[in-house]
């Protein structure tokens, strides 16, 4: 197998809502850039590869999962977020602020988003990463396991309301 290289990155967190993966549960999706078209280009080792959650709030609220010894092909790996099998499914969940991150097994970081999902979005969205803009950005199409498609997220009239409602009047 291949040693990890930054053709690995984080791609896709949802909040869950699609019922079809993780049983509806939260959601991260990494994708295996390697030989990208080669069928051929064999599997990475994630071999002491940990995921890292720097959880909005100050220091201390570092949390990790280490990547289960298997053959990360080239493509999207979905990673069920609370899963009942803490080797293979990490157990915090991915929140407003946080720094996630992939290290390879020397500590280096080689992929990192912070998780800045517009407030407001509801469940069965997705925050992904966007290889027109090299950037991460809401979607209302959430993709697990395939190709980010990227659709534009309208408040409600509701949370418009709402919105408008938590305005105060200021006298001039």
């Amino acid at each position: 197998m291949n040693k990890i290289t930054p053709l690995v990155r984080i791609n896709e967190v949802s909040n869950g809502a699609t019922e079809d993966t993780c049983n509806g549960r939260p959601w991260l999706e990494v994708n295996v850039l390697q030989g990208r078209g080669d069928r051929n280009a064999g599997a990475l080792d994630f071999t002491d590869v940990v995921l890292t959650n720097d959880q909005a709030g100050g220091p201390g609220n570092h949390v990790s999962f280490t990547f289960p010894a298997v053959e990360y092909r080239e493509g999207y790996s979905v990673l069920c977020m609370m899963g009942e099998d803490p080797a293979t499914s990490p157990q915090f969940l991915i929140t407003q602020g946080d720094t996630v991150s992939m290290l390879d097994p020397f500590g280096h970081t080689f992929s990192a988003m912070v998780y800045s999902h517009v407030e407001g979005m509801s469940a069965g969205t997705s925050y992904s990463y966007n290889d027109k803009t090299g950037s991460f950005e809401d979607t209302t199409t959430p993709t697990p396991g395939e190709d980010n498609v990227f659709t534009k997220y309208t408040k409600t009239k509701s949370y418009l309301k709402k919105s408008l409602d938590m305005l105060v009047p200021v006298e001039v």
